[in-house]
């Protein structure tokens, strides 16, 4: 038996109607989007497909749509891709996870990045009672702990984050990456750091996965060796953070005195994540072929682009401020607090200089 469309619609022909509109101008730009990207990518490193679908969101909402006056005609499409989009791109990002990857590193590198995970979301929660909000400074703390843009998409769901919230986590993660793009090869040389400490520490530092590989081959192949096996470990970690924050964001949603139980859990919990978990035991089986995954890997960025630009077309500058910027300035400062951290562990407890 079919299920029944949506509530607000009468039929699977008018939910076509009604959130075609807006799927089509997300898709479009999204599509916009990925062409910049490969025209002002080698000229502006940091000016990726995020930040050029988020800008693209802006303008069309508030230099097309709205004056035009058809806003209300796009919105339920908008609105179907920054949720389902999403859904199905988080999905799909769980091909690329492979938890052997975490055994990889060695014992006393793999509890390094763990802690660093953790300390990255137990300081994103105090900046965030501070500013924006816990579940905002959480959603920061995972980002810049984990793996940047993927950790805060796969994440925002279960947290049940607002759009300003994603967007001033994915601010305080882009900023923290130019910073440690721009910055860290230089560190490593006027310090002389060696291969494999300037490895390991663009592994635990960077957020995002390819400007963590890009650092480390800055310096040298076995320092890119090291920072690619360090931050896989990271990734792969990733459905543990949800899980666990899955948990702990149910618990505190709870009426005083209720208990939890696994009846209850279940209906909390946002049922999309078990896929992500599901396509990740199937990646780590090794069932995916290289290929698969490649391909599935390549659907969820194009999904997540298309999301991008709905976010984009939800802001609305009159409820932004100077309280959106502190929060994305303290993300840089939990990701110095992680690379001081980082520094010593390293240094004195794997024993690498």
């Amino acid at each position: 038996m079919a299920k029944l469309p949506p509530a607000e619609y009468n039929s699977w022909g008018d939910c076509l109607k009604g959130i075609g509109p807006g799927v089509l101008f997300c898709t479009i730009l999204g599509i916009t989007a990925w062409a910049l990207e490969k025209i002002i990518h080698p000229h502006l490193f940091m000016v990726n497909y995020v930040i050029i679908a988020i800008l693209l969101g802006i303008a069309g909402k508030n230099l097309v749509l709205k004056k035009l006056m058809i806003v209300s005609f796009f919105q339920p499409g908008i609105d179907f891709c920054t949720r389902v989009f999403l859904m199905i791109g988080v999905i799909l990002l769980g091909a690329r996870m492979d938890f052997l990857e975490v055994t990889s590193v060695g014992g006393n590198a793999l509890l390094m990045v763990a802690i660093s995970i953790t300390l990255g979301i137990f300081l994103g929660g105090i900046v965030g009672s501070k500013t924006l909000g816990k579940r905002g400074g959480h959603l920061m703390g995972i980002g810049v702990g984990i793996c940047g843009v993927s950790a805060i998409m796969a994440s925002a769901p279960i947290l049940k984050a607002r759009e300003n919230e994603i967007l001033v986590a994915l601010g305080a993660v882009l900023l923290t990456d130019l910073m440690v793009l721009f910055g860290l090869p230089l560190i490593a040389a006027f310090w002389g750091w060696g291969e494999e400490f300037t490895g390991y520490f663009a592994g635990t530092v960077t957020a995002n996965t390819a400007q963590a590989v890009a650092v480390g081959h800055a310096h040298s192949l076995t320092a890119g060796t090291f920072a690619t096996i360090t931050k896989s470990a990271r990734n792969a970690l990733m459905p543990v953070v949800i899980l666990t924050m899955g948990y702990i964001y149910t618990l505190r949603g709870l009426p005083t005195g209720e208990r939890i139980c696994w009846g209850l859990l279940w209906d909390r919990f946002p049922k999309f994540v078990l896929g992500f978990l599901l396509a990740s035991l199937i990646a780590t089986a090794g069932l995916f072929s290289p290929e698969t995954q490649t391909t599935l890997g390549n659907l969820s960025q194009w999904l997540f682009v298309i999301c991008f630009v709905g976010l984009g077309a939800g802001i609305d500058f009159s409820l932004m401020g100077k309280r959106d910027l502190l929060p994305v300035i303290l993300g840089v400062g939990i990701a110095m607090v992680i690379a001081i951290y980082a520094f010593f562990w390293i240094r004195l407890i794997l024993g690498v200089n």
